[in-house]
């Protein structure tokens, strides 16, 4: 019996974290300062900052220049003004505001949205790690149930179908760690085949070999933190607020549409005709009276209003208006049910923490388990039994664990609250 304590004690000794060079998680989420993406947002946002809605009152201006059968010396020169339609720089000036507004609500939710990514990287290659380690050292504790198994063939007590049973164990175990190997080799590249996204890491090294879990936040507070606050959907949450301002820029659109289709006056044109004025001119050779005025020419254009405007426009920016309002409805009610689902799933969770935790520190299995090891000519297979129970019960305290990790961001991501304080880590504690 002695000859099993070694290997046993080796079993119980699990590694919670890879011993590798690891990167702090502070460092990491700062990087986010550094994505492509937000680069390219934070660069249409100073773009249009720089933008105007043109010109007041004017849709255009033309210079237009004529002359009269191919003679050179009769130009008629004239400026041409398009009007706007009524209301219709109004409206422009309310669209170039908002869209600068809406830009910049959008670099805020996009932030915050690119820090929850790398949280959720971190959570998932901690997780991914923690239980590999698990999984191996059950993996191990099944080969020695089989070598044991194997060894009482021929015996009164063996029975096949437990040899089976341990080998069909063995074989998804191995097949779960083959899964969770190759998922922490994507994770270390910035790829979480979780979520399906791709990370710009932006690190020194190419690869994350795990993460700086010093100071990491225990879930009791984590559940303490949920138990002592009241999750109430911010109207102004960052993710509504884009929304809304989405909606304006869409309804401020179709405002615009409507304006432009006011267009009555399409045309202003003030002319000067050259060959007018030489006609007058010649005119006072022959005695007569000139008026150089003549030549000044005039003109105005009228829109037939239902007849030369085309109302496809306007119904497809009325449609989109709609559309836009549906989905900003949608997603105040689904981030409501979020931050109480996600509130709601972490008490029942720091609860089945708990549980499990007081069921591994239950002084009776473990007694048992201390007294067995003591004890000459006890079955072995008794003992790997009672290890396997205390090891996935292990395995279930971490899925658990981290579980609640991922909840508690869902929730720091649905209130905004990443992207108040880029440079803070809230996986540390407080």
């Amino acid at each position: 019996m002695k000859k099993w304590v070694p290997l046993l004690l080796s079993i119980a000794a699990t590694n919670v974290f890879s011993q590798s060079p690891a990167t702090d998680i502070g460092t990491f989420l700062r990087t986010v300062q550094e994505d492509s993406v937000l680069i390219m947002q934070n660069q249409k946002e100073s773009f249009l900052k720089k933008t105007t809605a043109g010109i007041p009152l004017v849709d255009g201006v033309q210079l237009r220049l004529r002359n009269q059968a191919y003679r050179f010396d009769t130009q008629r020169y004239a400026v041409r003004i398009s009007p706007r339609g009524f209301g219709e720089t109004k409206a422009r000036n309310r669209i170039c505001r908002t869209d600068q507004v809406f830009n910049r609500q959008r670099t805020l939710a996009m932030m915050n949205s690119l820090i929850a990514d790398r949280y959720y990287l971190v959570v998932d290659l901690l997780y991914h790690q923690t239980v590999i380690s698990l999984y191996k050292d059950l993996s191990v504790l099944h080969e020695d149930k089989i070598a044991v198994l194997k060894k009482q063939t021929g015996s009164l007590a063996f029975d096949m179908n437990d040899l089976i049973k341990a080998e069909d164990k063995l074989t998804n175990l191995r097949s779960e760690i083959i899964m969770l190997e190759k998922n922490i080799t994507l994770l270390q590249r910035g790829y979480n085949p979780v979520s399906g996204l791709k990370i710009n890491l932006n690190l020194p090294t190419e690869i994350i070999e795990t993460f700086d879990t010093t100071g990491f936040i225990p879930v009791e507070v984590i559940g303490d933190w949920v138990k002592t606050t009241t999750f109430v959907l911010d109207s102004n949450n960052i993710y509504l607020k884009r929304d809304r301002l989405e909606l304006m820029v869409a309804e401020n659109e179709f405002t615009l549409e409507m304006a432009e289709n006011r267009r009555w006056i399409s045309f202003f044109e003030f002319a000067y005709d050259h060959g007018e004025r030489l006609e007058e001119l010649d005119n006072k050779y022959d005695g007569k009276e000139y008026d150089l005025t003549r030549a000044y020419i005039m003109s105005l254009g009228f829109e037939i209003p239902y007849i030369t405007r085309d109302r496809y426009d306007i119904n497809r920016r009325k449609l989109a208006f709609l559309s836009d309002k549906e989905n900003f409805l949608e997603l105040k009610s689904e981030l409501e049910y979020r931050v109480k689902k996600d509130a709601e799933d972490i008490l029942a969770l720091v609860i089945q923490y708990a549980y499990l935790i007081a069921r591994k520190n239950d002084v009776n299995a473990e007694s048992s388990f201390k007294r067995y090891l003591e004890m000459d000519g006890v079955d072995p297979l008794v003992l790997l039994s009672l290890k396997e129970s205390i090891m996935e019960n292990d395995i279930k305290i971490e899925e658990i664990r981290f579980n609640i990790y991922r909840n508690y961001i869902r929730i720091l991501d649905v209130t905004g609250q990443l992207s108040q304080v880029p440079s803070r880590n809230y996986l540390a504690r407080k």
